[in-house]
Parts: C-alpha cells; structure tokens; sequence
C-alpha cells in the first residue's frame, strides 16, 4: 500500500499557482477567440438590421389582401358593365403591387406581378394568368343566374333564347352557369422575416 504522504505548504501553492495558470490560459484562449470573431459578428448583425428595415420598408408597400378581400364586395349585377369596371379596378393594383402581405405578421412574393389585363383571355392553364383569369370570372359572374327575369334564358355560348325548359340551348352548348373558382394567394412564396431567421 501507498502511504499517502501530508502536502506541504509548498506543494498547495504550487498546485494553486497551477491550477490559476491554467485558468488564466483559457481565459485568455476564450477571449482570443471572441476578439477574432467579434468583427464578423458586427458585421452580419448590421445585415440582419439592414434586412429587417428593407422589410419593414417592403411590408408597408405590399397589396394587403387580409383585412377585405380583393373579391368580397360585387358591385353591380352579374356580367354587367359596372361589374367588369369595378373588375378592373380591383385587378389594376394587384397586377402592379411588389407584394402581398397576406397575414399580419407574412408578406408573400406576388404572383401575378406584370400580368397584362387584356390578354387574360390567352392563359395557360396552371400558371398565375390562369388563377387571375378564374378569380375574375368568379367575380363576375358571383351571383349569376341563367334565366333573365324577362323570361329569355342565356345558354353557353351566349346566345339568349326565349325559352324555358328541355330542349333550350340544346345547339347553344346547354345551360349557361356561373364560371371561374375564388381566387386564393396561398400559392404564393412567404417572404421570410429577417427578424426570425
């Protein structure tokens, strides 16, 4: 067996003189290693403030489609002139916003930026044209009914006929109904929040 022998008072100051070296030494490690990256991360904190401003500054610009919904107030009958104005009126900001803040907290990239208004009619089935195109038909035609209160029905194609029953717009397409599905944005890519990423 090994005795165990009485450390001095030497021996503790050696091991306390040590033991604050070593100390010292990670201190000084720990504090080299913060001064080395302290500029980097001065750096990607002004990004991070930077990023959260120009945020800021593109939420305030985006079409809000929260509060009233693009689509929710028809004015004017189905399919009638003063409908298609107030149409157009609704359509003409979307087609130029950068954005769209879609909640209160998510803006989203605009899908239907640059979409021109007169060729919608041309649209490929799937892209945002498309969508556009549904949505305003929607709208148009919310409400529709395919009898006239003069007693004429509309068929398909458009054409009027003066009768009800079986048989109208038999070589007219059928019955006329409504078109087009409510135009909805979340297909639309959130933009992230720099404040959270």
């Amino acid at each position: 067996m090994f005795a165990s022998t009485p450390i001095g008072e030497k021996g503790k100051r050696r091991i306390w003189t040590k033991g604050r070296v070593v100390v010292l030494v990670l201190l000084l490690l720990l504090v080299g290693r913060i001064v080395q990256h302290w500029p980097q991360y001065r750096v990607e904190e002004e990004h991070r403030k930077l990023a959260i401003v120009q945020y800021s500054r593109l939420k305030i610009s985006c079409l809000n489609v929260t509060d009233a919904p693009l689509f929710s107030k028809y004015i004017g009958a189905p399919r009638s002139q003063e409908r298609f104005n107030a149409l157009n009126a609704l359509l003409r900001p979307l087609v130029t916003a950068k954005c769209l803040k879609v909640s209160d907290t998510h803006i989203a990239e605009n899908p239907y930026t640059g979409i021109n208004l007169t060729t919608l009619d041309n649209a490929t089935i799937g892209t945002p044209s498309w969508d556009l195109l549904q949505g305003a038909l929607f709208y148009l035609d919310h409400g529709y009914s395919m009898f006239m209160p003069d007693g004429e029905t509309i068929c398909a194609d458009g054409w009027l006929s003066s009768s009800r029953g079986p048989g109208t717009c038999s070589h007219h397409g059928g019955y006329a109904h409504a078109r087009g599905i409510p135009l909805s944005f979340f297909s639309a890519k959130i933009i992230p929040n720099p404040r959270y990423t």
